[in-house]
């Protein structure tokens, strides 16, 4: 591993930076107001920085803007509510009860929405009792203190925007390329010799999910940016046309001209695929460098030695064509011909990208490849709309049914604080809202990284504190641990509480050294009894087991992936259209993440909550390679190619999409009949190329190397085997979804 490179990655990732915003954006007030013996205060306006922190997410300025600004408003309204009741258990629980539905239920608008509720929730919570606060003051000073905190961020926050207006798109593009380069890593694994096909497509499955993730935030950000679509700037331009790039570059990164089994058993004794596999390891790791170079806003290091590495690698295998060519082998060894063009491809597009980091701004041919793209039609508008709201309001809704289990169990941690006298109770019900998720998966890990997070920082926490009895020694440790605990907090959560619970500590031991004991025993109880109440509530208040969910999500990945087939084979018939043909491989790519994050889900429920789990994997992993297929198929359709009507193009392109009409109507209907499909259009191309293929032979027996018919067999092989190829997964799909209707 290249820890230095790793390094570099990490100090100039976004989750670093985002560390330190929050740890300045938060301290500061506490140690200004500390200076003048107002360190009470202070506090008070470091939380309401806190809460408003939790809005401050990548994506568009405005967007980051407008929920800081509401969330500010938010925790201005909750905080008087809160102070109002605080003399009243009764009204104090009613207050938690509305307030954990509707602000739970802001979820339905988005990532942004829901976490200006979560932090009017925190807001709430460490308003039940008296023990959170450090001071009493009156109800609107208070409330008012609490949002001075949350502007002060909020202008904190901006500025730094102001300063550096294209740093977070550049690290979020740089996350985005190291991502595919991860993606990149794994798939060089199919390659191995003794490759695990369930283990590795299990792993593209996670990175093609983060992969669509993290382009979705870019997309955002860059598309939703003025200053960047008008393209003012040169540091604008050079990123908006880098993501157009690197998003074509990536679909050249998912093609697969060949099934990997036949590769294997026909290349297995030589070290030939071993030698791809370097290969592509070589290109990730190009690829990761330019990544953090773009982050860091530094040149990508040139290196030309990519381009040896594959010269090497073809004369490797023409050297073993000539020996081992056979008419039974002859497609294999084209397929891999045609890999070789295309990772050929890559390599110039990854050194196009290096210049363009290097320059700072894209090269003439780019802007004229890149540059004139309508983009506003890739943009996911949702509109803040009461009908959304009111809609979802049914149990048939899993925001609804996750309203009413965060309800219901801050509540019961609410009466559990009561009834049993707890000290700092409120850690109870925080405990709680951060662990309950919608997804029971995503709730367990967030128990088990909680209890045990908590634990080891608490041992960690007395550790520092038994050893070290400077005061300013103490603080400078709890700085550093507080800015790495925001470090990893999206990335690491256990990690992160682990980090986070020492400086809680080492805050209250130098705030009150006298009550630290009985403060220690109520950090690790309440974390308990909270963790218990959130998977209790996860098991048993209404459970979204996602075996309830997959049926519709498979519907919607073939659905994308139908068009996407549609889009790329218009071209035979005169239609080509690429800007709708990049809209729907943006929708199959996104459809594929969303069935397979679906799946990893289910992997980590109950095993009695699983069903169909290894067809279902099977059905994802054909969905995976057939998108690959067809991908490739869009580097033989370029263009309009205007076949006549009854050529074998057209009639094996309407067989395949009948097919996937049928799968979805199989899925759709489990009493669905299933006819058989018409398979004349890819025999008559396979008969075709076969005819092509004999007339080749012969002309190798007489000695005749350079031939029109070479070049003919080489176009209508190459076509017909990834006709071939599509046909063959869409069967066996068909097949297995017959046994994935028992999901639904």
């Amino acid at each position: 591993m290249d820890y230095v490179r790793q390094y570099k990655s990490f100090t100039n990732s976004h989750y670093f930076t985002e560390g330190l915003r929050l740890t300045i954006g938060i301290l500061i007030p506490a140690f200004t107001l500390s200076f003048f013996d107002l360190l009470p205060l202070g506090i008070l306006m470091s939380f309401g920085a806190l809460c408003v922190s939790l809005t401050d997410n990548p994506g568009p300025v405005h967007h980051r803007r407008n929920g800081m600004l509401a969330c500010t408003a938010a925790i201005f309204i909750m905080s008087i509510l809160a102070l109002a009741v605080n003399t009243s258990v009764i009204l104090t629980g009613l207050l938690l009860a509305f307030s954990a539905l509707f602000f739970s239920m802001l979820g339905v608008f988005g990532a942004r929405p829901g976490s200006i509720g979560l932090s009017a929730l925190i807001v709430l919570t460490l308003h039940i009792d008296n023990s959170s606060t450090q001071v009493e003051l009156p109800i609107l000073q208070h409330a008012l203190l609490i949002t001075a905190g949350a502007i002060w961020y909020t202008v904190f926050s901006m500025l730094l925007h102001i300063f550096r207006p294209y740093k977070l798109a550049q690290q979020a593009m740089g996350d985005w390329m190291q991502t595919i380069a991860l993606y990149l890593h794994t798939r060089a694994k199919l390659y191995n010799k003794n490759v695990s096909y369930p283990e590795v497509f299990q792993t593209l499955f996670l990175h093609q999910a983060a992969i669509q993730e993290k382009q979705t935030i870019l997309r955002e950000i860059l598309l939703k940016t003025r200053a960047i679509v008008r393209e003012t700037t040169p540091t604008g331009h050079m990123l908006l046309i880098t993501f157009i790039h690197m998003s074509d570059v990536f679909e050249k990164i998912i093609t697969s001209y060949s099934r990997y089994s036949e590769l294997h058993k026909v290349f297995d004794e030589t070290v030939l695929l071993e030698d791809i596999h370097e290969l592509i390891d070589a290109m990730a790791y190009e690829l990761e460098g330019i990544g953090i170079a773009i982050k860091s806003g530094s040149a990508a290091p040139e290196n030309n030695r990519l381009p040896e590495k594959l010269k090497a690698v073809v004369l490797r295998y023409e050297k073993i064509q000539l020996e081992k060519v056979t008419p039974e082998n002859l497609e294999t060894f084209i397929s891999l011909k045609r890999t070789f063009y295309n990772i050929e491809d890559i390599i110039d597009q990854l050194q196009t990208l290096q210049q363009t980091v290097a320059r700072g701004k894209p090269d003439k041919k780019s802007r004229q490849l890149y540059g004139e793209r309508n983009l506003t039609k890739f943009l996911n508008n949702q509109p803040i709309a009461r009908s959304d709201f009111i809609d979802n309001l049914s149990l048939k809704s899993d925001i609804f049914r996750h309203s009413l289990r965060i309800t219901i169990a801050l509540v019961t941690g609410f009466i559990v604080a009561h009834l049993f006298n707890i000290g700092h109770g409120y850690w109870i019900l925080l405990t709680i809202l951060v662990i309950l998720k919608p997804a029971y998966s995503l709730s367990k890990k967030r128990n088990r990284d909680r209890l045990f997070g908590t634990v080891a920082g608490v041992v960690i926490g007395l550790i520092i504190i038994h050893f070290v009895v400077y005061q300013p020694a103490l603080l400078v440790i709890m700085v550093v641990l507080m800015a790495a605990n925001f470090s990893l907090m999206r990335t690491n959560y256990m990690v992160s509480v682990m980090l986070m619970t020492p400086y809680i500590l080492i805050f209250f031991y130098i705030l009150q050294p006298q009550n630290f004991s009985g403060l220690l025993k109520d950090r690790v109880i309440d974390t308990v009894i909270g963790s218990v109440i959130a998977f209790a509530a996860s098991m048993l208040l209404f459970p979204a087991w996602e075996k309830y969910k997959i049926q519709p999500l498979l519907v919607t990945a073939v659905e994308k992936v139908k068009a996407y087939f549609s889009s790329i084979t218009a071209g035979l018939g005169g239609k080509y259209k690429p800007t709708q043909q990049r809209l729907a491989r943006k929708d199959a790519f996104i459809a594929l993440a969303n069935i397979s994050d679906a799946f990893n889900r289910m992997l980590n429920e109950p095993k009695y909550q699983q069903k169909n789990t290894e067809e279902l994997q099977r059905f994802v992993v054909l969905l995976h390679s057939l998108v690959s297929y067809i991908a490739t198929l869009g580097y033989y359709i370029k263009e309009d190619k205007q076949v006549p009507v009854s050529h074998p193009l057209l009639l094996a392109t309407s067989s395949i999409q009948q097919q996937l009409q049928m799968i979805i109507e199989t899925l759709n209907d489990s009493n669905a009949a299933v006819p058989e499909a018409d398979v004349s259009g890819i025999q008559s191309l396979d008969v075709q190329s076969n005819q092509l293929l004999q007339q080749r032979l012969q002309e190798i027996e007489f000695g005749q190397e350079e031939t029109p018919t070479k070049i003919a067999l080489y176009e209508m092989k190459s076509i017909a085997q990834q006709f071939k190829l599509i046909n063959r997964s869409v069967n066996d799909i068909r097949q297995l979804s017959l046994s994935l209707n028992a999901i639904q």
